[in-house]
């Protein structure tokens, strides 16, 4: 039997590390398929964030969408939503139910709509935005990209199929920004979606679709005659929570994205030095210069690693101190 390789990033994965903050501004943009089910668990985040963490949460869904029949069997809504706006619909029960205020913004999102709400925090200064997009096409996405590469807020996109989808979070890099890799065993940056996914910022061409009648069909029919399965938006949504809760609570986050499946389950890409001075390198960024992978001993046994498996050349490390002999020794049980 052929043992599986051994997944050398996720051994040398770093956490991402945020500056201290007091203010988090967390939008939801899209409330329908994979936006109604994060809704719950953004409603528990930001209640702990408050109440535990003692910090400042403002929590904003956005969608100009009503609830429609179509909607009741694979989003989260009922049969007396229909005809209200999804975004209210959502924040008045949540809000009511953790006693949080929770604002609604019933339009598409946009700079100036969110400026003019006084939502438009910056990254730094005490404050940061968390942007979560949870929408069906890419115009959100690339007004969401434009404000991340101006203010540098975290983003989190969301995006799936019938049965797979991703979830994947970064955030924009200064042009002077020193080097993200700069403290040991720590990452202060992950790419953006858009640098993970460029297609996302492509103008996608107008496609109409054929009006379906749903009011003579039953449950299992409409599940039928739907482009996405009724299990991927939960596991979508439940993916994007507990990075999200890694990402702001726990602080232990070690992955920049996450290929979920249905069929063969959960992937992830590390925030392993490799990964992210490639990344760094292919955009051009200034901080790549400073980014070594050599910075700390995981770094340095990543490069010997590396150059077993794929031949590249490093240069003759020495360590400053010998590791232990046995296992016993390096957990303290000799």
């Amino acid at each position: 039997m052929k043992v599986p390789a051994l997944n050398k990033d996720a051994l040398y994965a770093r956490s991402i590390l945020l500056p201290v903050v007091k203010d988090i501004t967390i939008h939801l943009i899209g409330c329908g398929g994979s936006g109604s089910w994060t809704a719950p668990h953004l409603a528990r985040i930001t209640k702990l964030l408050q109440e535990v963490h003692h910090l400042n949460v403002r929590l904003a869904f956005w969608d100009y969408d009503a609830v429609e029949e179509k909607n009741i069997f694979r989003q989260n809504f009922c049969e007396a939503e229909i005809g209200t706006n999804k975004a209210e619909t959502l924040a008045r029960r949540y809000g009511l139910a953790w006693g949080i205020e929770i604002i609604a913004v019933p339009t598409p999102f946009s700079a100036e709509v969110m400026y003019r709400n006084n939502l438009g925090d910056r990254y730094g200064d005490n404050s940061m935005p968390v942007f979560i997009t949870c929408v069906d096409n890419n115009k959100p996405r690339q007004d969401v990209a434009k404000v991340c590469s101006q203010h540098f807020g975290w983003w989190l996109d969301c995006g799936n199929l019938k049965t797979a989808g991703q979830v994947s979070v970064g955030r924009g890099l200064a042009a002077r920004e020193p080097s993200p890799l700069r403290f040991p065993s720590m990452t202060t940056w992950t790419p953006l979606p858009s640098v993970q996914f460029p297609g996302i910022l492509e103008d996608e061409p107008e496609t109409k679709k054929e009006a379906v009648d749903y009011s003579e069909m039953s449950c299992a029919e409409i599940a039928l005659v739907d482009e996405q399965g009724l299990s991927i938006n939960p596991a979508i949504a439940t993916t994007a929570a507990a990075m999200l809760m890694k990402l702001l609570v726990t602080k232990d986050l070690q992955h920049h994205c996450a290929y979920v499946s249905i069929d063969s389950g959960t992937t992830f890409v590390y925030n392993s030095p490799r990964i992210l001075t490639d990344c760094l390198k292919k955009m051009g960024a200034t901080s790549a210069e400073d980014a070594t992978e050599g910075d700390d001993l995981e770094d340095l046994e990543q490069a010997i690693l590396d150059e077993e498996e794929f031949g590249e050349e490093v240069d003759e490390l020495e360590f400053d101190e010998e590791l232990d002999e046995t296992a016993e020794d390096a957990i303290g049980l000799a």
